[in-house]
């Protein structure tokens, strides 16, 4: 059960990710080069912000319950999920940034 909702988590994070680079050309009216610079940076540095964050989180609290494998990577999609959802708002110029 916990492999086929880990598969649905990535087959929909990646799905989303794909779909914001349309999302930000189509409806916002960025232009190729700055969803390219912009995104990248940011999904780049969050990426490999979040797997190190995450990696030594889970390692603490694992000492003490095994569920920590689980349970932080759910309790981290559920504290990102707002701000997913901001990103795709009505803000004006850089500020959506600030979201995603």
């Amino acid at each position: 059960m916990v492999s086929l909702a880990s598969g649905a988590g990535n087959f929909i994070t990646y799905g989303l990710l794909n779909f914001t680079v349309l999302f930000l050309m189509r409806e916002k009216g960025m232009t190729l080069e700055d969803v390219a610079l912009w995104y990248a940076l940011i999904v780049g540095i969050g990426m490999s912000a979040g797997i190190y964050a995450s990696g030594r989180i889970v390692d603490r609290f694992a000492r003490r319950s095994k569920t920590a494998f689980a349970t932080v990577p759910a309790a981290s999609l559920i504290l990102a999920l707002p701000f997913f959802w901001a990103s795709f708002g009505r803000q004006p110029g850089k500020l959506r940034w600030c979201f995603l």
